[in-house]
């Protein structure tokens, strides 16, 4: 199974608040939400653009030639 390493950061803050932790590549972006969610401490109540999130990510997915 393969794992990835994802780190999600806090744009416009100094110092930079950010997390690192590993995913297992079966993880659904759903559930990506709500870890993102728990490891940010928010109880979805903070102004985040996880749509933003969400577009490029897809893109990524949908590109042919990603290196894993």
């Amino acid at each position: 199974m393969k794992s990835y390493v994802v780190k999600v950061a806090l744009r416009g803050i100094s110092p930079m608040v950010w997390r690192q932790f590993r995913l297992s590549g079966e993880t659904s972006l759903a559930a990506l939400y709500y870890i993102i969610q728990i490891a940010q401490g928010w109880q979805d109540d903070h102004l985040h653009q996880i749509p933003y999130l969400w577009q490029k990510l897809r893109h990524f997915l949908l590109r042919r030639d990603r290196v894993f």
